[in-house]
């Protein structure tokens, strides 16, 4: 889907779908997030599938104990996966 870090991109020349929304102004910051909850089953039977959702340009503050406030913000510093 082109997620990760453009330097990583596989296409030539190509480039990956987030960098390609911050290159186009088309997101407010330059942040991806994404939320995962973990299903739940009972012995090999799933009775409540997983959810998550990803946000392009900001973060789910209802998700963040403190919102915003409550991250520890580290720049990358190599290209690697996440």
């Amino acid at each position: 889907m082109g997620l990760g870090q453009e330097s990583m991109a596989t296409i030539p020349k190509g480039t990956t779908l987030f960098a390609a929304l911050v290159k186009a102004g088309q997101i407010q910051d330059k942040v991806l997030s994404i939320r995962l909850e973990k299903g739940e089953q009972s012995k090999g039977v799933v009775y409540k599938e997983g959810t998550g959702s990803y946000v392009f340009g900001g973060i789910e503050d209802s998700y963040i104990r403190g919102g915003e406030l409550g991250l520890h913000w580290i720049d990358t510093t190599s290209a690697n996966y996440w």
